[in-house]
């Protein structure tokens, strides 16, 4: 077997171990490889020339107090269903790892696509290491004159990129948002049926929300606001939105709070922290 970046040949394969390995995500991801594939990014492993295992590898920064490291996130790794149960993930993770440690990554993170899979990259020494916090919100209908909730414009992501910075900040650490990121996560949410929407409060960002559906209700999938007010006005205002009487929320979690893994992390080097608890979201999950 062999280990290689992919080139413009390994497409239609690509698509068909995607759409194996990822079913009955057909509009997320004709968009996603249509706008946010990149074959430089991703890694193959071949066995006699057919593609049977791939993932993608994304630069991303983690901030984690002062200091902020490069770390690569590990996305849309799957194998083949005639090659799974013979370590080939384990081969190639491992391979991942020792170029992204030579290129001087701190670590690796990964969202798992179900919480089963949690204790398998427990097993490739991966730590859950990011939380997020989920609740459900009873509409309370109103209208606030003191508020405005509007569809987020690209000119607001700079307010947006501080609200996110001052909700994670009680965190151990977060995955570090540039404008790219924001542009790019905004247009993927709008384009597979989303929405996300800015709460502004006398010219100031009070709240944003990333909109999804989940279990038939809106679901705020990352919701951060300026106080307890603005979480609770910008629930409110989806609910009205959408003519719902509840909504689904997810927030990040600050200390002393409980929360539900989203996210997994590996150190690369010997300096890692004793205990981490941070957040990342909305990185095409």
């Amino acid at each position: 077997m062999i280990i290689r970046y992919a080139s413009s040949g390994d497409l239609s394969e690509i698509q068909h171990l995607w759409a194996l390995g990822f079913p009955g995500e057909e509009e997320f991801s004709r968009i996603y490889f249509r706008d946010y594939f990149n074959l430089q990014n991703t890694l193959i492993v071949q066995d006699r020339g057919k593609l049977c295992a791939m993932l993608q590898v994304f630069p991303y920064l983690l901030k984690i107090g002062r200091r902020v490291d490069r770390v690569s996130y590990i996305y849309g790794a799957c194998t083949h269903p005639q090659y799974r149960g013979r370590g080939i993930m384990r081969f190639l993770f491992a391979n991942v790892e020792r170029l992204r440690r030579t290129a001087g990554d701190a670590a690796t993170v990964l969202i798992p696509q179900e919480r089963r899979l949690f204790d398998y990259y427990r097993r490739l020494g991966y730590k859950q290491g990011f939380f997020i916090k989920n609740s459900q919100w009873t509409i309370r209908p109103g209208n606030r004159s003191d508020v405005n909730l509007r569809q987020a414009e690209y000119k607001d992501v700079e307010r947006m990129n501080a609200l996110y910075e001052h909700n994670v900040r009680l965190t151990d650490g977060f995955i570090v948002r540039l404008r790219d990121d924001w542009l790019k996560q905004m247009a993927l949410f709008r384009a597979t049926g989303g929405d996300v929407f800015y709460l502004d409060r006398h010219g100031e960002c009070a709240a944003y929300g990333f909109v999804s559906e989940k279990k038939g209700l809106p679901w705020i999938q990352e919701g951060c606001a300026m106080d307890s007010k603005g979480l609770s006005d910008l629930a409110n205002g989806i609910g009205s939105a959408y003519g719902r009487e509840q909504v689904l929320l997810s927030t990040c979690v600050s200390y002393g709070e409980s929360g539900e893994p989203i996210g997994c992390i590996k150190f690369l080097s010997s300096e890692r922290p004793i205990c981490f608890s941070g957040y990342m979201n909305l990185m095409y999950n």
